[in-house]
């Protein structure tokens, strides 16, 4: 069977990828063959004819047509003339004779600038004799040199570019007065007024970081590249150098400075948990995590594969973009919530390099980075890099809780005379172990519901990890698992991919990113169950024998699982961008393929309450450690495997109406075909109550489903530096093959989920304050929940499902300002009203005789462990060498499960470090994590929560919850080129 599988995906991948492959190298070859001036600026076509509009309408429609920038000042150019131009076809220098010239506006080109002032401004210059020159240099506020840095003189043809030094010179600038103007992508463009007069003049400027980056383009979008400013999509960048000063412990961490979600990362380097905009439900299931434009897992699962343990943040990330709302669902299947693309070094012209030492000096953690780049020669350029560390844990078990690294480079090709496009080879190797940080027991407090430490163990810097962590057990059938808790999360992933871009001289895009990726993962984890009272007249023993003597207190049942998952994925996005007018559309194609097999099985053992406890045996002395559990829904031993075809085809129209107004329209559909075996079970359970163990045969399951996505967005640019825009969406959130293939699949219960989204909101960036702030709206319907309600038998409980719907109203905001020179804020602000619309379910008649055969309805409530608010304020001073980092993050008070019945209160965590720079290559920083040691909790007890009378807990009583993590401290040392 597995033979026939290999080749089938064989054949399916040679038959999915032959077209695209063909187009790649016919658009190679006809690169190197090409050889048109036209590839030069002022040769650029112009596809947009205008009639009597403005000349800076004009303009702005051809800036947005060619990605050519124009820069001018709209009073010297006299910008509100009329003007008439048949542009289709002709060159921005046809653009400059026939439209420029006669209005007497003179131009110069600056790179891929173009540099336009009047002819009576540049006529009156002349009259003046004596001239001078201006130099200067550019810096930050760190005071490391800029450049590249464009410098002009408003209102003329006076205009450079800073060296690699930072310097600069205007040379033979008449006398006169000025606005001299330095512009560069990523900070805020600065002025001031100079005058030139008697002698050469010195002119410097310090630039200050723009936080929020709203004048940059936005890469991860359907058809071509634009500006934040001008687009309609809700949208958070961060840099390699922010994500270095918030120092994240693990991937997860990286998205709690995004306004809109809700990340938990609790669970330490282990699976984390992300809500996007008040949807239910936890993990990944909303959210599409993508390393370079593809995805790295199907979205939907939530811990078991998690898409946080396929990749991982290292020095290779150059910055990442969040798109929240509803553009995410036609950028790539079944993404209603948002999308993270995670985007790689390249190379350039210039050698580039950082390495990294990084030691956690309160957990023993050791690890290296390291990424390098540059050019091989004019055409090839190349990066390379990845990390490697050996960590003991924040709460330290009796093994290596983190250990292994990863690998990743690339290699590309520059096509055309003048960079008309680029191919691509990228590839990727993982291997990691890492520690899941579990819920354990704390004690309850009330009033406070803070995660309080019992006598005997600590939640908050303790683990219920067993001391004794490799088990060889035999399961009913005669099969062994060998059960190693120290390799947590292991997973290995390697990778190869091809990535193709191209541009037309006649303003065709062409777009082709394929990836072939083979994944192995195990994941062994513990997780406590329910507490147990010492009993007098049982007997209990330690695996060596030792009897325990008159124990007193509680010891617990823990779940020892182990599950293997291989996966193997196919996934090509092909597609073609034309600028037609004022339109760019795009038409494309999505293929993903995801192939896997799984096993997995769970066992029973019971242990101490206190930190690293011994194993316990009950009444026998000899007892094998581990039993088997029952085969019950996803419990016990499961075995089954499944192929996941996901085609796709997607159509968007980008419409630049004048310098103002753009409008944007995507249509996605996605037919989703799943099929595989799931596991027949045959024999008894060693455990009363269960299915079976032993594994008669697999039954192959064929399921086939279409969905699509429409989006409807719209911006309003009312001057250089605001923005307007609004959303509208209609998406989905897909079933994964894993709803069909497991043992208690139903598939005749489960219905469709549809998502409706819309939002508002502005963006504002000038001078030293950014900020962009929305309102949304976001529901889903047939949201798959379940409910444990007590059994007839005293302690038993029913699990029974249904499905609920809800929505939420979510305010968004974030802002930079720079208070004071060198000192920059960013605030940080998610205010959210969730609530089920519908949650019902009729108790089963087996159920507790108090409550059997009655309606119960949790409609209104909030959805589970959503906090209502979510602000955080964040501090950065730079002062020459020396640079200061400060986060506070207040997170809101959740509920513990769906029926609202336990509160988790808020907690405040606070973060900060310093460092100080020898120049621009070596860097020392040391940082502390939860500054305040503060405690609070991420999960509650959800185990039967639904009917828990508050009122009746005592203090001090066992609760189960997930603790944050506890202070933590850091140094690193780093050396940049």
């Amino acid at each position: 069977m597995k033979n026939k599988r290999t080749k089938a995906l064989l054949l399916f991948i040679m038959k999915s990828t032959v077209l695209p492959l063909f187009l790649i190298l016919t658009m190679v070859f006809t690169s190197f063959a090409n050889n048109v001036s036209g590839q030069l600026v002022l040769k650029k076509t112009i596809q947009v004819s205008i009639a009597n509009q403005t000349l800076k309408e004009a303009i702005g429609r051809i800036q947005h047509q060619t990605g050519v920038s124009f820069i001018y000042s709209s009073a010297a150019i006299q910008a509100q003339r009329k003007v008439t131009f048949s542009g289709n076809g002709k060159t921005i220098e046809q653009f400059i004779t026939e439209v420029l010239a006669p209005l007497q506006v003179k131009t110069k080109v600056i790179d891929n600038k173009i540099l336009l002032f009047s002819d009576a401004e540049g006529a009156a210059v002349q009259q003046v004799r004596a001239s001078y020159n201006i130099t200067g240099v550019v810096k930050n506020v760190k005071g490391e040199s800029l450049q590249r840095v464009t410098v002009s003189l408003e209102n003329t043809a006076y205009a450079t570019m800073t060296d690699g030094a930072g310097k600069y010179t205007l040379a033979g600038v008449p006398e006169g007065e000025y606005t001299i103007v330095f512009t560069y992508v990523g900070y805020m463009s600065y002025s001031q007024k100079i005058v030139v007069a008697g002698g050469n003049l010195t002119a410097n400027a310090q630039l200050s970081e723009d936080l929020l980056r709203l004048d940059d383009v936005v890469v991860t979008s359907t058809g071509n590249p634009q500006k934040k400013i001008e687009s309609s999509v809700a949208i958070t960048s961060r840099t390699s150098r922010q994500l270095a000063l918030q120092a994240p412990l693990n991937s997860s961490d990286m998205l709690k400075t995004v306004p809109g979600l809700s990340a938990e990362s609790s669970g330490g380097d282990g699976p984390g948990s992300i809500r996007v905009r008040g949807l239910p439900g936890g993990g990944y299931i909303y959210l599409g995590i993508m390393e370079d434009g593809l995805p790295v897992l199907p979205t939907g699962y939530s811990s078991l594969p998690s898409a946080d343990q396929y990749f991982k943040y290292d020095l290779t990330i150059k910055n990442i973009e969040a798109i929240r709302g509803g553009n995410a669902a036609i950028i790539t299947s079944n993404t209603p919530g948002a999308v993270i693309n995670n985007l790689s070094y390249t190379g350039g012209p210039l050698p580039y390099g950082t390495f990294k030492f990084t030691s956690g000096l309160s957990q023993g953690l050791y690890r290296v980075d390291g990424n390098t780049g540059g050019q091989l020669n004019d055409k090839w350029q190349y990066n390379i890099g990845g990390f490697y560390r050996t960590d003991k844990g924040i709460k330290q078990p009796d093994f290596t809780a983190n250990k292994g690294g990863q690998l990743k480079l690339n290699l590309t090709r520059k096509l055309g005379r003048n960079d008309q496009g680029y191919l691509r080879f990228y590839g990727k190797y993982l291997n990691d172990r890492v520690q899941w940080l579990l819920p354990g027991y704390y004690g309850y407090k009330k009033g406070t519901h803070l995660s309080n430490a019992l006598p005997y163990f600590d939640n908050f810097t303790e683990t219920l990890m067993p001391n004794t962590y490799q088990f060889n057990v035999k399961v009913p059938g005669d099969q062994t698992f060998n059960i190693d808790l120290s390799d947590g999360f292991y997973t290995k992933i390697a990778y190869g991919g091809m990535l193709f871009h191209y541009k037309t001289n006649n303003n065709w895009t062409i777009n082709n990113n394929f990836r072939y990726q083979s994944s192995k993962m195990t994941a062994n984890s513990s997780m406590i169950t329910a507490p147990q009272t010492f009993k007098t007249g049982v007997n209990y023993y330690y695996m060596n024998g030792t009897q325990l003597q008159n124990p007193t207190g509680y010891y617990t049942a823990q779940q020892i699982s182990t599950t293997q998952r291989n996966d193997k994925q196919v996934i090509d996005y092909l597609d073609f961008t034309k600028k037609a007018g004022i339109h760019n559309i795009t038409i494309g194609t999505g293929l993903y393929l995801y192939d896997f097999t799984s096993e997995a099985a769970t066992f029973t053992a019971s242990t101490e309450i206190k930190d690293k406890p011994s194993i316990i045996l009950v009444n026998n002395a000899s007892a094998a450690p581990l039993t088997p559990v029952a085969n019950t829904s996803k419990s016990g031993h499961t075995k089954f495997d499944g192929v996941s075809g996901m085609y796709s085809g997607y159509l968007s129209d980008l419409i630049k109406a004048g310098a103002h107004w753009t409008f944007d329209a995507g249509l996605r559909f996605d037919y989703n075909k799943l099929n595989g075996h799931r596991a027949v079970y045959t024999g008894s359970s060693v455990s009363s109550g269960g299915q079976g163990f032993v594994i008669d045969h697999l039954d192959p399951y064929t399921e086939n489903f279409s969905y699509w996505s429409a989006s409807l967005g719209i911006n309003y640019k009312v001057n250089d530096y605001t923005g307007i825009f609004g959303r509208a969406t209609r998406t989905y959130n897909a079933f994964t093959i894993d709803n069909f293939s497991a043992v208690d699949a139903r598939p005749s219960e489960l219905k469709k989920r549809q998502i409706y989204l819309g939002e508002l909101g502005v963006r504002y960036a000038h001078s030293k304050l950014a900020f962009f702030s929305s309102v949304s709206y976001s529901s889903v319907s047939n949201f798959p929940l379940t409910i444990g309600v007590p059994g007839a038998a005293t302690g038993s409980v029913i699990t029974q499902s249904t499905f609920g719907s809800s929505r939420t109203y979510s305010w968004e905001t974030e802002i930079s300002y720079e208070l004071l020179k060198g000192l920059n804020l960013r605030g940080l602000a998610t205010i959210e009203d969730a609530k089920f619309t519908s949650y019902d379910i009729v108790v089963s008649a087996d159920a507790d005789p108090s409550i059997a055969g009655k309606p119960l309805s949790w409609k209104g409530n909030r959805p589970e462990r959503l906090p209502k608010t979510n602000l955080q304020l964040s501090a950065t001073y730079d002062y020459k060498g020396f640079n200061l980092y400060a986060n506070a993050a207040a997170i809101g008070s959740r509920w513990s499960t769906n029926a609202n019945t336990y509160r988790l209160d808020g907690y405040t965590e606070v973060n900060a470090g310093a460092g100080y720079s020898f120049g621009k290559k070596l860097e020392l920083r040391a940082w502390v994590n939860n500054l305040l040691n503060a405690r609070g909790l991420t999960e509650g007890n959800v185990r039967g929560e639904q009917f828990i009378d508050v009122n009746t807990l005592k203090e001090g009583q066992l609760m189960i919850g997930r603790a944050i993590l506890p202070r933590s401290l850091w140094a690193s040392i780093s050396f940049s080129f």
